[in-house]
Formats: structure tokens, C-alpha cells, sequence
């Protein structure tokens, strides 16, 4: 018999979903022998979970009678006192009968009470929320039976009752007893006299919408009080369909069901027995008396903002928020920097406009800083802290109330707030231009007779141009938002919210045109950014494809200002400027704890939002994946929310992070080198972070002055002394990390205070300690016994530091324990950019001569002569051009005989060792920065002359690449090629252009990557780790490919192992995984020839480890998907490019398999089935999911295999317990594609620690923590 024919017919009997035939066949197969067995061991297993599937769906989808097992609730709503309760008059004791009110004080015999929490403004519409939304409101249940309030309950069998009613179908009502058309109910509603409507204009528009889409006239109708459901998927998406129509229109509900019924496709059974659901042997009827339970209107509140597209035209913007108002409605405008400070603000303006509400008026109101006198109350016209406004406002409300004192008579007005209604506007209309609308549309009042109303009661709190009084002490926040190229302004309007209710935020999406966005301010909020809205729209223009944009605020900002004073937070807003985080979404755990404030949402996703009264992070992030569009967290917009008060947050955050820390350097003051300053730096920056920081350093020998510092300098005279202070030090404030510079002497040192008071001890290499170079003679470890003690201290400190991938390189070999790569900081308070010319003053130079400028002392390594070589190449074109030295001499060649030597000795320049503290002026009266050095640990020198915007120029060593972006903060050149140095160093003298753009890179790229703030937080973490117990040994399995391996294989440190990296064979795709697996758990052999097809490293696989229990100490598995292709052969899968390597290939058994491969592209149904039977093979245990990145292409896609295993990989995760999915696009932005990856598909050498820390702490904090 032919076997593969019998295998062919059945991948095609499964190709074509015939599961039950393919199983039949693929047992067939297997009977043959163990053999057959082993290769289509998954084929088996998909196959039968796809037949058990399609039967199991087929079930569900199959009519069937009632049994007696499905769980029945009858329910009513009974909200605002709308009707009496009434009681079933008789009890079905198998099924349950509950209540929702809102009335705490009600009670009954037979309803069981559900207090309703969620209310929207309209009584009769929070009504609504239960009887429409019965899956989310009602308990676990199979079928609902809704009753209208007016109806009783008589039947003695609710289940014989839904039987009769629904006749096996899924939803079932009574037609309406007298229409049958939608058009016709909406006609009856706008003109009924006791069935009120608050606003016949959404009657209107749902005319309008249901003509336009062409909904079919005499199309039925039903009655909604009696409705039967059951709890289906289907009808799940009706109920959510229904509401999202409803929550948009009128209060009533009969035509926005006959809507939702015919976009969803479904048909209810009309139910037959009885005339009517008020005439039928169910339930008897109580005629409504209705009554309108409406509140008083609230105005639309829109925040003043002109934007650059629409020319600045103020009076304009204005009129188009008007325009979009319905005819009974009422605009308040606030100026974009003020804002409401207390509670009672609404009640004010909503009552002094019903007391007017007939005339043509316009209110406005009372604030702190304004032109205008009899506007200003001048008690807090400089006070900025908004608790004290609030107690002001709440007093001024408390005595004037709704009182208004009309004012038009006088000069003028100023619109810090201007609210009027519709009516109003049509007949003032405000006037075009940027100044005096406010002015003008008062003097149109004034001219026409017309009232304006200053409203007594409000105070609202006015920024005002306070920058201009406090200029002296307010940094940056003076200045005028910035030029804009954006043309999108128009598409972008402004509201402010009283909630995140979805009633709040539809009142106002329903403004917005499809391609519009909404932003969404709390009602005592402010934008603290001057070009907020001028941001928001370049970065709009920019990432055209996101719909959710999320504003940084003084909640989730842990570095906010403590107090409520809003100069301050405006000065922390100025320091945001230039962040380079606002492409990616952060601080997902402060949004989802209730930190979510200001944001931007576009109309696209609102379409989306799932079906809630409350809106919250997690909805609006859920929206925006279904209408495909992206989240952003906006960092350098920041937002002064009052209502979210940080305070209490922030204290216990202080305290709960603050350790004490003891600094070990056997280098400091008054030595002023990098190590030394490094030092200091590091202490400075962990006190100013709360921290108590004790450094110890030995004692000069020659008379100093002590360092003036903000952290505790304890000098020792020698060892003993050292390890003295050190006790008494940690009797009273016992330290909880001892840092230590060195990993020879020091290191020692500090080992031997871990052995004695069992203090974790954190080493940072220097350089001189690990590398080696016998060349120059450089290096500790040439010493053997000096070797060896290094060796002993890294292996036995409790973690590592190192300053550079080829540090790391080198200290990985010689350690088990942990290692943190953490590049130098620079201290960019200090290193700052600006233009001075003391170099040109010293030496007596023509300001236009261009200073190239070379730092460090004069060693070997440095080759610092080879400046001098590209110096003289340059002097044979320009001779405006000199070089500059600042350093100690060294064992380096005499620079100034190699300068006479090179003809160049009158344009070359020694400063000599100059003081940390007066380097930043060096630069400053520098060009560019040229380093010649071979090799470096770090080099501070570089970041700190990029930090003060110098383009840098210098030879290729491996921690280079790190610090310059070659092509946009400099040019990295091949070590000793001084023509490329000489061609490199003319482009940027030629091109003043070229040398400004580098420039402000430079001092960017110094603030995002190097700026001390960032790296004191990567020691903190280490600290913290190193003092609190650890998770001890996770261990983890790897399955995937160089996205899984290589990542986490360089960033493992102590809190994790890796399980079986003997094993770790590339995988790609689910298949491939599932084979593994199975060949691990030896439950499938691989034959001798297949190996190198199905082994990308065949030195990987050892048969002899495979055993079944083979994943039973895994504690997380970190699994990567990352292909949609299938290639298979006689069952095994098979990897791509050993296939493309046999296309070619003379042996038999290769031609075999190149003919008969089977590649086949697999589905998003494909993916996710595999993915259940994936966690299934491996016990449910936690999963981490990792896949290709998603950036897009230069033509903007994304590719589509991408996408779907994206899409897979993110449903599973969302759907299943202790499963996660990993996208490393966001990290990838955020360090910068440039700097992560090789090509889109492979990361590179350094930023695999990053993304391997990245996923470590993924695993820590979706798994453990708390744990």
C-alpha cells in the first residue's frame, strides 16, 4: 500500500475541513507502525481537536428544547421612583426573579434587590443600562426575561412560559399592536403628548442616519417591554450594538433596537400566544403615568484654543463649536490656561443660566488675574496654588450662588470664560480674529440692549500671563509655543468633561466628524505646556494612525511637583520639552489604578467602545485595537489634574523606595578625573532622589579642601579605619547596598565588610581592573596575583556593573552571578550648551577661528598625536582652524615636539588639567570635539562635549557605537585613518548648517540616553533588587529563535535561570513548536536524516536529555512565534532556509523532500488553535509570547503575517490565565530603531540586553509580583 498517498489524502481531507475523514485517514497511517505513529503524532491531535471543535460549535448552533438544567432570571428596573414595584403573583421557584433600583430604602417578598451604582443623568436612560446591557448587568446566566416596570408577572411556569415564547430561537418579543415601520414610531414619538422626548432633534438625526443607509420602510417593529433572550455571543453583540445606538440618540428605545436587529442580521420569534405583551396569560398591565425626569441642561464646555492651520482665527473656532450645537443647547468657552478649582462651579453657571435661560445673554465670570477690574478679585491676583483658590471659590459660590449682575454698559469684557446658548449665537455671532472677540461680541450685547451677566458665584482660577511677571524666576515657560507646520489643527477640538461617564463623552463625540479627535479635559484641570495643543497636532501629523492619545499628568509622574502650585508644575512641563517618550505608552498600571486624565480620542475609536456606562483606560485601549489605530503616552504634555491628588502617593512612595546606601572609591576629590567625578555624580544623584548615601574614601595625604556635596564624605587613613567608621556607620543607619568602584583593592574591601555585616555588594569595573593591553602595558590582570583576586571578587560580589557591551563581553566568561551593562551618566545641569570664547581670549585667536577640541590625559591608548595628524591635512585648506588640549601629560608622545614635527606647532594649544567644575566653558568655546583614542572603557570626555551640543569626531571602538549616532551626532571613523578624520571634521567646518543639526542632536540624544536622572534609576532598580529578597531561581524555558535566545540569554541575571539551554534549537512558527515540544517530552523521534532539516544547529540536540518530564521544573516558558509558514514533509517541519539549502542538493533523500514539501501559509484560526493546544502540551503553565516587532515598511505597511500573529497572540494572551503577550515595538521606538535593529527582522548586539532586561522585567512584573 502507498502510505504517502494515504498521507496526501489526508492533509487535504484536513486542508479542506474534513476533520472526521482526516482523522480516519491519519489513523490509518498511524496503525502502520510506531514509526508512522511518532511522525503524524500532531497531525492526530489537531485533527481531533478541530472535528471535537466543529461538533461542539455545531451544537451550539443547533435548536434545541429547554432542559431543565439552564439557569432562567426574570428581571425588572425600577429607577427614580418611575413605578410602583410590583410583585409576581406567583413564585416559580426554579428560576430567579431580581430587581435593579436605585432606591436604597426598597424592599420586596419576592424581587431579590440589586442596588444600580452606574447613573447617567436620565433616570429613565440609566434604566436602560440594565434592560439593554442583561449579559453585563444581570448574574451567570442561559436565558433572561425581561419585564417593562408596568407589567405583572402571573404565570405559575416561566419555563413552559419561554418555551411557548421563544420556540427554540435565541430572542423573542411581541410585535408592536399597532405599527410595523420605524419611520412611522419615530413620527408618533416627536409629536406624542405624554411620551415626551427631551430633544426631538435626535429624532431628527435618527430620521436622517436610517434614510441615508437606506433602512428599509414597513421593516417591522417591536415592543420592548417583554423581551426573551438568551445569553449567546450573538445576542451579546446585539444588546452592545443597541446600546451604543441608544446611548447616542433619544431616551426612547423602540427604533434604535429595529436598528441594531438589522446591522447584526438578526430575526427574533415573533411570539404568538396572546395579543400583545399587555394582553397574554403571562402578565397583567399597569398603564404607565409618565413623567420627565430630566435635569436641568449642562453646557458644552469647550476650552479656547485658535489653532495655527485655522490662521489663529479665535472667532472662528468659536463659531464652528457653536455652529454644532442642537438649538436648545448652551456653549461655555474657558480659556486654555484657566481653570474650575472647587466642586460647586456646575450648579453655579447651570442655575444663573435657567434663571436667564429666555433671554439673549451672555455670562461670564470673576477670576484672580485679569485686565478688566470689576472682573478681578485681586486677593490671590499672585497667588498660584489652586487649594487656595478652591477655598475661595467655594466661598464666593456659597454667598452669591446663581446671582448675576449685569454689566453690559461697561467698556468691555474678557472671555476667560464666555458661556451662551444657541439662540444667543445666532444672533451674536462672534467676530473673526485672534484679539478682542471677546470685546466685540460684548459690545454687539451692549449695542443691541442685550445683557451680559458677570456671574457673582464663579470664580474660576487664570494663569494669565504670569510668566511675564515672574520671568526672573520662571525657566522656559515664557516663551511663545513653537512655529508649527501642522495643517491638522481643524481636525482636533477641545472639551472639557465632568466625568468619564460614556453619556458625558458621547455629548460631545456626537460633535465630531468621522475623521475628528476629541480632547478630553477633567473639569479642574489645566494643560501646563503653553504649545500643548501645537504638540498635540505635530505629533497627530506625524503617526497618522493614532486614535488614542494619552497626556502625561502629576498622578502618574512620579518627578511632579508636590505642591498645587501651578508655577511650579508649568516649570517641571518646560522641563519635559525635547523628551523623546512620546511614542510610547507607559504607566499602564497608574491608568488602570485611576490615573487616567487628560487624553485624546478619536471619533474612529469611539465607534469602537465597548458598551459601559463608566469609561476607563482599559475600554478606551481596547477601542482603539478594534478600529486598528494606536495608543500613545504623551510624556512632554503634561497636564495639572486638582482631582488627582498625588500628595499621599508620592509621600509613600518616597519612603518606601529610600535606602541607605554606603559608596566605596578608592578615587575621589580632590582627584577630578572621570572615575572621580563619575563618583560624585552618582552620590549626588542618589541622595537627590531621597536617598541617604554615605561615600567613604581614603584620606588625601597632602592638605585639601573638602568637596561641598548633599550626601555624607567619611575619610579613612587605611583599611581598618575604614571598616571602623563603616560599623558605626551601619549600627545606626544600617545600609541596605554597599557600591564599590573597583574590583581589585576596593572590592576586597568590601567583601570583606558583606562576609562580616551581610551587606550586598554592587561592583562597578573600571577598566584597569578588566581589560587588558600588553602593547601598552595597561591593565591589573597582567599581574597573575592581582588576576586572580579580581577573578575571586566578581564571582562572589552580588552584582556587577560594567560601562560597555565589550566590558560585558569580557566580565560574562568570569561570572555566573549577575551583570548590568550602565553606561556613564553626565551631568546635563552642568554640561550645557551656549557659546563662550575663553579659549579664544587665553590664546589670543580671532573669534572666527574654529576650535577643535581633545580631552583626556595624554596615554598611550588615547592616540592623541593622531589629532594633531588631522589637524595638520586641515591646515593645508583653511587656516582658521586650531586644536586644543585640556589634560594631564601621560606616557603618550610629546605633543608639542609632534606638533613642530608636523609643521603645526603655532595652531596647536595645551591647557593643561583642567577643573572638572570650569570644563563645560571649554566646551562652550569649542567647535568639535575630536577623540583619537584606540580604545576606551567609556569615555566621559564624549557625552560630556555632546552635552554641550558639540558634534564629536573619533576613531570606531565598540562603546563608541553607543555614544554617537554616526551620520547624526558625528562620524565614527576606522581607528587611524586620518584622511576620513580630516574628510569627516571639513564637511562639518564647511556646512555651518550641517554643524548646528549635529549639534542639537548631540545634546538630545546626551539628555534621552545619558542624562544622570536615567542612570541613577538603573542602580536604584539594582539596589532595591540587591536588598530585597529575590525570586530566587525562575527558571525559564526558551522556545524560539535569536527574538528569544539572545536576549535573554545576555540579560539572565540572578533573580532567573535558564532550564535546558543545551537544547535550545531555533523555532519559528507554531508548528515548529509544537514539534519541539513534543520531541523534548520524547513523545516524537526524529530519524538520523531529518535532523539537519528540522535542526538549525544539530550541535544543540541531544536525544539523550528527552525525556517526559522534561518541562516539569520550568517555571515560565518564553516562547516566540514569529512565522505564519508551515513547511512540512512526511509530517515533520521542516526550517525555510534548510530547504532553500537542498534545492541543489545531489542526495536522493533531499531531492525527495524538495519535491514533496508541503509550505502552506497558515490562518489566524490556524495560529490560535495551536496556540491552545501549545499550553495545553505544556500544563497550562505561564507563558510569556514573544513575536516579530510591528514597525512599519517605508511604504507606511506593516507586514500582514505580522499582523495576524500579533492579533493571535494578543486574543490568547487577553483570554486565557497566567498566558502574556510581549511586543517589543514600543521598546524598540523608544530606544530608537536605529540603535535596535540590524535590519526589521534581528536586533542588535547592544540593545539585546535591553530588550532582555525589558522581558525580565515583563516576567517579574505580570507573574510575581507580589508573590
Amino acid at each position: 500500500m502507498d502510505f504517502s498517498n494515504l498521507l496526501r489524502q489526508a492533509n487535504n481531507a484536513f486542508r479542506e475541513q474534513d476533520y472526521k475523514t482526516a482523522l480516519e485517514l491519519y489513523q490509518q497511517y498511524a496503525q502502520q507502525s510506531s514509526e508512522h505513529q511518532q511522525r503524524i503524532n500532531v497531525n492526530l491531535k489537531l485533527a481531533e481537536a478541530r472535528l471535537n471543535r466543529k461538533r461542539k460549535d455545531a451544537e451550539q448552533n443547533a435548536k434545541s428544547a429547554l432542559t431543565t438544567k439552564d439557569k432562567i432570571i426574570v428581571y425588572t428596573v425600577n429607577i427614580g421612583g418611575y413605578e410602583s414595584v410590583k410583585e409576581p403573583m406567583v413564585i416559580d421557584p426554579t428560576v430567579e426573579y431580581i430587581l435593579f433600583t436605585d432606591n436604597k430604602e426598597l424592599v420586596s417578598k419576592h424581587w431579590k434587590i440589586i442596588q444600580l451604582n452606574d447613573k447617567l443623568d436620565d433616570p429613565r436612560r440609566t434604566s436602560r443600562l440594565p434592560k439593554i446591557l442583561a449579559h453585563k448587568y444581570l448574574p451567570e446566566h442561559d436565558i433572561s426575561v425581561y419585564i417593562d416596570s408596568s407589567l405583572e408577572i402571573k404565570t405559575p411556569d416561566v419555563r413552559k412560559m419561554i418555551s411557548e415564547c421563544m420556540e427554540g430561537d435565541d430572542i423573542a418579543l411581541y410585535k408592536h399592536y399597532k405599527r410595523k415601520c420605524v419611520y412611522d414610531e419615530i413620527e408618533f414619538v416627536m409629536n406624542s403628548t405624554d411620551r415626551v422626548v427631551a430633544n426631538k432633534e435626535l429624532c431628527l438625526s435618527a430620521l436622517k442616519k436610517y434614510e441615508d443607509i437606506d433602512y428599509p420602510r414597513d421593516n417591522g417593529l417591536f415592543e420592548n417591554a417583554f423581551i426573551f433572550r438568551r445569553n449567546t455571543d450573538k445576542n451579546k453583540k446585539l444588546n452592545k450594538r443597541w446600546w451604543n445606538e441608544y446611548i447616542v440618540g433619544t431616551e426612547r428605545d423602540q427604533f434604535t433596537f429595529m436598528y441594531a436587529l438589522e446591522v447584526e442580521g438578526v430575526r427574533p420569534n415573533p411570539i404568538k400566544i396572546g395579543k400583545q405583551f399587555r394582553i397574554n396569560p403571562y402578565v397583567n398591565f399597569h398603564k404607565h403615568v409618565y413623567r420627565s425626569h430630566s435635569k436641568p441642561k449642562q453646557p458644552h464646555v469647550f476650552i479656547a484654543y485658535a489653532p495655527k492651520s485655522y490662521g489663529m482665527n479665535l472667532g472662528r473656532c468659536y463659531n464652528e463649536y457653536m455652529e454644532r450645537l442642537d438649538e436648545d443647547e448652551y456653549a461655555l468657552f474657558i480659556d486654555h490656561d484657566a481653570m474650575f478649582t472647587n466642586n460647586s462651579w456646575r450648579d453655579v453657571v447651570v442655575s444663573a443660566f435657567s434663571e436667564h435661560a429666555g433671554e439673549t445673554a451672555l455670562f461670564i465670570s470673576r477670576t484672580n488675574r485679569i485686565n478688566n477690574p470689576y472682573q478681578r478679585l485681586n486677593l490671590l491676583e499672585n497667588n498660584h496654588n489652586l487649594l487656595d483658590h478652591d477655598v475661595f471659590a467655594t466661598n464666593l459660590s456659597k454667598r452669591y450662588g446663581k446671582s448675576v449682575v449685569e454689566c453690559a454698559k461697561l467698556p468691555s469684557s474678557s472671555g476667560v470664560i464666555i458661556m451662551l446658548s444657541k439662540k444667543t449665537w445666532l444672533k451674536h455671532k462672534f467676530t473673526d480674529g485672534f484679539l478682542k472677540v471677546d470685546n466685540n461680541i460684548h459690545l454687539s450685547h451692549r449695542n443691541a440692549g442685550d445683557p451680559v451677566y458677570i456671574m457673582q458665584g464663579l470664580h474660576v482660577y487664570h494663569f494669565y500671563r504670569a510668566d511675564n511677571d515672574l520671568s526672573h524666576a520662571v525657566k522656559d515657560i515664557s516663551s511663545l509655543p513653537k512655529d508649527s507646520t501642522s495643517k491638522i489643527g481643524h481636525v482636533v477640538r477641545n472639551f472639557v468633561t465632568s466625568d468619564l461617564s460614556a453619556e458625558s463623552l458621547s455629548k460631545y463625540m456626537k460633535l465630531l466628524k468621522d475623521d475628528e479627535y476629541g480632547i478630553f479635559l477633567p473639569e479642574q484641570a489645566m494643560f501646563c505646556n503653553k504649545d500643548w495643543y501645537t504638540r498635540v497636532c505635530d505629533f497627530l501629523e506625524k503617526e497618522h494612525s493614532v486614535g488614542l492619545m494619552v497626556f502625561n499628568n502629576n498622578f502618574m509622574d512620579e518627578k511632579a511637583p508636590l505642591e498645587f502650585d501651578v508655577v511650579k508644575h508649568k516649570q517641571y512641563a518646560a522641563s519635559l520639552l525635547g523628551s523623546n517618550s512620546d511614542c510610547a505608552l507607559a504607566y499602564e498600571e497608574e491608568l488602570v489604578q485611576g490615573g487616567l486624565s487628560a487624553f485624546l480620542l478619536s471619533k474612529k475609536a469611539w465607534k469602537e467602545l465597548e458598551v459601559q456606562a463608566h469609561v476607563d483606560f482599559k475600554s478606551l485601549a481596547t477601542a482603539v485595537s478594534k478600529a486598528k489605530q494606536k495608543a500613545r503616552f504623551v510624556k512632554s504634555v503634561y497636564v495639572l489634574d486638582k482631582n488627582k491628588d498625588h500628595r499621599d502617593r508620592a509621600v509613600s512612595r518616597y519612603l518606601n523606595n529610600q535606602l541607605n546606601i554606603a559608596v566605596l572609591t578608592y578615587g575621589f576629590w580632590p582627584q577630578q578625573a572621570g572615575m572621580e567625578m563619575m563618583v560624585n555624580n552618582l552620590s549626588s544623584q542618589l541622595t537627590k532622589a531621597g536617598n541617604n548615601v554615605v561615600l567613604f574614601a581614603p584620606k588625601p595625604k597632602k592638605d585639601y579642601k573638602e568637596l561641598k556635596s548633599n550626601y555624607i564624605i567619611r575619610r579613612f587613613k587605611s583599611t581598618d579605619d575604614m571598616k571602623r567608621i563603616f560599623r558605626e556607620h551601619h549600627a545606626s543607619m544600617p545600609f541596605e547596598a554597599l557600591y564599590v568602584q573597583g574590583a581589585y583593592e576596593p572590592a576586597s574591601l568590601a567583601l570583606e565588610l558583606k562576609r562580616e555585616l551581610d551587606v550586598p555588594v554592587v561592583l562597578r569595573t573600571h577598566g584597569e581592573d578588566i581589560q587588558i593591553d600588553k602593547e601598552s602595558n595597561y591593565g591589573y590582570r597582567l599581574d597573575p596575583k592581582k588576576n586572580e583576586v579580581i577573578l575571586r571578587n566578581l564571582r562572589q560580589v552580588d552584582h556587577n556593573v560594567v560601562i560597555g557591551p565589550h566590558i560585558y563581553d569580557e566580565v560574562r566568561p568570569l561570572t555566573d552571578g549577575p551583570i548590568s551593562l550602565i553606561y556613564n551618566g553626565v551631568d546635563t545641569e552642568h554640561f550645557t550648551p551656549g557659546r563662550e570664547y575663553l579659549i579664544h581670549d587665553k590664546f589670543n585667536l580671532p573669534k572666527a577661528t574654529k576650535i577643535l577640541i581633545t580631552v583626556g590625559r595624554n596615554v598611550k591608548k588615547k592616540s592623541l598625536h593622531l589629532a594633531i595628524d588631522a589637524l595638520a591635512l586641515i591646515r593645508e585648506e583653511r587656516q582658521d582652524v586650531v586644536l586644543v588640549h585640556a589634560g594631564k601629560e601621560g606616557n603618550g608622545l610629546n605633543l608639542v615636539e609632534y606638533a613642530r614635527k608636523k609643521g603645526v606647532e603655532d595652531c596647536f594649544f595645551q591647557l593643561g588639567e583642567i577643573s572638572y567644575f570650569d570644563m563645560p566653558s571649554i566646551y562652550r568655546s569649542s567647535d568639535i570635539f575630536v577623540f583619537p583614542a584606540k580604545t576606551e572603557t567609556f569615555g566621559n570626555v564624549t557625552v560630556e562635549a555632546m552635552a554641550c551640543g558639540l558634534p564629536c569626531v573619533e576613531f570606531d571602538y565598540e562603546v563608541n557605537r553607543s555614544k554617537i549616532v554616526h551620520g547624526k551626532t558625528g562620524y565614527i571613523l576606522d581607528y587611524g585613518n586620518i584622511h576620513e578624520m580630516k574628510a569627516a571634521l571639513s564637511r562639518l567646518l564647511d556646512d555651518s548648517n550641517l554643524m548646528n543639526e549635529f549639534s542639537k542632536n548631540s545634546r538630545v540624544f546626551v539628555e534621552d540616553t545619558f542624562s544622570w536622572k536615567a542612570v541613577r534609576e538603573q542602580y536604584l532598580r539594582i539596589f532595591r533588587t540587591s536588598s530585597e529578597s529575590s525570586l530566587t531561581d525562575i527558571k525559564l524555558s526558551v522556545i524560539g529563535s535569536c527574538r528569544a535566545y539572545s536576549p535573554i540569554e545576555r540579560s539572565i541575571h540572578e533573580d532567573f535561570k535558564i532550564a535546558h539551554g543545551k537544547t535550545n534549537w531555533f523555532t519559528h512558527s507554531t508548528r515548529d513548536v509544537i514539534q519541539k515540544i513534543n520531541v523534548l517530552k520524547n513523545s516524537l523521534e526524529i530519524p538520523e536524516e531529518y535532523v539537519p532539516l528540522v535542526i538549525n544547529d544539530v550541535s544543540r540536540y541531544f536525544p539523550e536529555f528527552h525525556r517526559e518530564d522534561f518541562f516539569d521544573d520550568t517555571d515560565v516558558f518564553i516562547i516566540e512565534i514569529s512565522s505564519i509558514k508551515s513547511n512540512n514533509y512526511n509530517g515533520f517541519e521542516l526550517q525555510q532556509w534548510c530547504l532553500r539549502d537542498i534545492e541543489n542538493s545531489s542526495d536522493d533523500f533531499y531531492i525527495e523532500v524538495a519535491a514533496n514539501a508541503e509550505t502552506r501559509i497558515m490562518t489566524y484560526e490556524d495560529v490560535y488553535d495551536d496556540l491552545e493546544l501549545i499550553y495545553s502540551m505544556l500544563s497550562r503553565k505561564p507563558i510569556i509570547f514573544l513575536s516579530h516587532n510591528l514597525l512599519e515598511r517605508p511604504d507606511g505597511s506593516v507586514p500582514k503575517p505580522r499582523l495576524i500573529i500579533q492579533k493571535a497572540l494578543s486574543d490568547f494572551s487577553l483570554n486565557n490565565e497566567n498566558v502574556f503577550y510581549f511586543d517589543p515595538t514600543e521598546v524598540i521606538l523608544r530606544y530608537g530603531v536605529s540603535s535596535s535593529m540590524k535590519d526589521l527582522a534581528h536586533y542588535n548586539k547592544d540593545f539585546e540586553l535591553v530588550i532582555g532586561n525589558e522581558i525580565l522585567k515583563f516576567i517579574k512584573d505580570k507573574i510575581f509580583i507580589g508573590k
